[in-house]
């Protein structure tokens, strides 16, 4: 026989007992228990109902066409890809991102060679010796791993990658990179999170490293001079040093004391010119400068046209007769020069890109802006294919644009990737490596 539900306002007595801590509890018969349970289900039954009371069925989101030509899932739906490098002769990349592990694999076929070991943090960065002969992968977790390439298999197979070298940093490294000179391409330098600069003699027996301490804020930015005999540094107190390694002080040394080298929020990015003189320096703030590293002096504050600042075209050129004025209220996210591109095929081009979403090219001889791109939302990375006039862009908007830096014409825009794409590395043969908050690195082949 089945009981019935008291109804409301017949309740059962209610009854009491003591528990152990000396305070006294009612005790709720099963009917109230259920009671609440079904009242808090339809609580949230309620909140998930639009606020007309109307249920919808939104159509899923259209993803975006795959041109990828290859793809490599090693990191998973669930990971972040933040580091990306191809090596300088054989069709083999390295990737890094949020778990904490390393890949290497084949541009040719997307097959995996080999996984690196475990770091204990993010892989924020990760990066081949000039030479080819060893990779480093650097963690949030301060640590350095190097590894050494070892005889394949077989002759047409790509080496493995076998542990070299553990190098023990600060507590949180921000990038790393091998110095470019053949001579010293064994060299390596770091920028942490607590201003310190570690380089280190990598093949020595003794990797002991050169400590240099003048930043008192995150080094954010590095950059070797071509040459490989002078090291470029900038942190989030706008200093920038130029260092000579094997010296414990800088030889030069510009701090936003120095109003006209003033970037408020820091320095984000820096690159130098071929000959190493010039140095362009960006901002969180969107500031852009060039410094002259001889004399250390300002040579411009890089400048829009206000007719650049029209609603955007695919490029909009700049008027240099218009009142102009200095970028800012975005944070510029990479910097890169070119040389053999200026006025007359002459002459080198600085190129700056960042959160505001356009790729800006400027004429390296005047500081002129010579044309813009749009990529909005946000550019994240950008990339130059060597030999080549064009430059990659990857946006939070999950596409890739390659641009031709002489004209400004959109040449090419590649899609697949779901969401923000945070690094893009350029490979031979027209094709762009990619990955992002997706998990999935991609590589696309630019059209002809």
């Amino acid at each position: 026989m089945q009981s019935e539900e008291p109804q409301d306002g017949d309740r059962f007595e209610p009854q009491f007992i003591q528990g152990d801590d000396g305070q006294t509890y009612e005790v709720l018969d099963e009917y109230e228990l259920d009671r609440d349970a079904m009242d808090a289900d339809e609580d949230d039954e309620a909140d998930e109902l639009p606020e007309d009371g109307q249920q919808t069925d939104e159509p899923p989101q259209e993803l975006p066409e795959d041109t990828a030509v290859l793809h490599f899932g090693g990191h998973g739906a669930e990971a972040s890809v933040f580091a990306l490098a191809r090596h300088p002769t054989l069709e083999l990349a390295v990737s890094g991102g949020s778990d904490d592990i390393g890949f290497v694999f084949r541009t040719d076929n997307s097959e995996l060679v080999t996984v690196l070991d475990k770091h204990d943090d993010s892989i924020i960065a990760a990066s081949w010796s000039t030479d080819g002969e060893l990779l480093a992968t650097a963690g949030m977790d301060g640590i350095v791993r190097v590894y050494k390439a070892t005889s394949a298999a077989a002759a047409e197979s790509p080496p493995t990658w076998s542990p070299y070298k553990r190098l023990e940093g600060p507590d949180e490294i921000m990038w790393i990179a091998w110095n470019p000179e053949p001579k010293l391409s064994k060299f390596l330098a770091a920028g942490s999170n607590d201003g310190s600069v570690w380089c280190w003699p990598i093949s020595n027996k003794d990797v002991s490293p050169f400590v240099l301490s003048s930043h008192i804020a995150p080094v954010t930015c590095g950059s070797w001079a071509p040459d490989g005999r002078r090291l470029l540094t900038g942190d989030g107190e706008s200093a920038l040093c130029l260092w000579n390694p094997s010296v414990p002080t800088p030889v030069l040394k510009l701090t936003g004391v120095d109003v006209r080298f003033l970037l408020e929020g820091g320095i984000s990015a820096l690159c130098l010119n071929s000959a190493g003189t010039l140095a362009l320096v960006g901002g969180v703030d969107g500031g852009l400068k060039i410094v002259n590293l001889t004399s250390g002096t300002l040579i411009a504050t890089l400048q829009e046209a206000e007719s650049a600042k029209a609603p955007p075209a695919s490029t909009a050129p700049a008027d240099a007769a218009m009142e102009t004025e200095e970028l800012k209220g975005y944070s510029i996210e990479c910097v890169g020069y070119l040389d053999g591109y200026g006025s007359g095929g002459a002459g080198g081009l600085w190129y700056s890109a960042g959160s505001d979403g356009y790729l800006r090219v400027w004429e390296a001889s005047t500081g002129a802006l010579r044309w813009r791109g749009d990529h909005k939302p946000a550019i994240s990375t950008v990339a130059h294919h060597a030999g080549t006039p064009y430059l990659t862009t990857g946006s939070t908007s999950a596409s890739l644009k390659t641009w031709d830096v002489r004209t400004g014409q959109l040449v090419n825009e590649s899609t697949g990737h779901t969401d923000v794409i945070h690094v893009c590395v350029a490979l031979p043969h027209g094709r762009i490596l990619s990955g992002g908050d997706d998990g999935i690195v991609r590589i696309h082949q630019l059209s002809q």
